[in-house]
């Protein structure tokens, strides 16, 4: 069984920490090839 166990809410927070600095890296990186 998995042990990390996390509720939904929480999971979903932390992919948001995640996720967002990485899409914000990726449309300046764009930003600056065009």
């Amino acid at each position: 069984p998995n042990s990390i166990v996390v509720p939904g809410g929480k999971m979903g927070l932390a992919m948001q920490l995640i996720l967002t600095p990485l899409i914000l890296q990726l449309i300046e990186r764009k930003r600056r090839a065009s």
